[in-house]
């Protein structure tokens, strides 16, 4: 997997690119590959990440998902310092997490991915235009790396599946929890989905 390099491309393109979300392949609905003995998981991942950037990222940086279960997700933000240096912003256990309510989402989607093209004007700058210009700069030096890994026929957990907030609307079942939704068995059938 080419985890560090996507992450080094990511960041040499700072401050358009923001940040990076991962989301390995899920072995159900039109997915046709054979699932591997050792898929991707979280904790792999993670390896993966602090490997492949020589320990720039360390998989205790990264928190579990605050919304959800916090065995279907993980984010870290970064503030990038100089060149090739990130300092580890706190971690947030589930506040401003994008997967609450839809509003929240938009709102923290924007906020976390946008890039603020605002510029000020040096000759007539004011305190509170330096303030501004100053936490603009922060905002587009700031690096977020997440990742979400749906269940599947292999490893369906039913607590995890309680604490969903991804959910499909379906006029049988009501909220059926995404990853119960594009459940299919070996033959690619569909559990809910019709």
């Amino acid at each position: 997997m080419q985890v560090g390099d996507i992450l080094k491309f990511a960041m040499d393109h700072m401050p358009f690119v923001r940040g990076v979300h991962f989301q390995p392949i899920s072995y159900f609905g039109r997915c046709s590959q054979q699932r591997p003995q050792a898929p991707i998981t979280i904790p792999k991942m993670l390896k993966l990440i602090e490997e492949q950037t020589d320990g720039l990222m360390k998989s205790e940086d990264f928190a579990g998902g605050g919304a959800e279960n916090p065995y279907c997700s993980f984010h870290a933000s970064y503030l990038k310092k100089g060149e090739r240096e990130l300092k580890l912003l706190e971690k947030k256990s589930g506040r401003g997490c994008c997967c609450t309510t839809s509003d929240n989402s938009r709102q923290y989607v924007e906020n976390q991915w946008s890039y603020s093209t605002k510029k000020f004007d040096d000759d007539e700058m004011t305190q509170t235009d330096a303030l501004d210009e100053f936490l603009i700069r922060v905002h587009n030096e700031t690096f977020a790396v997440s990742g979400m890994i749906f269940q599947d026929a292999w490893n369906l957990d039913l607590e995890r599946l309680k604490r969903c907030y991804i959910c499909e609307v379906d006029s049988d079942y009501g909220m059926v929890p995404f990853c119960a939704y594009n459940l299919t068995n070996s033959k690619g059938i569909y559990l809910y989905r019709k």
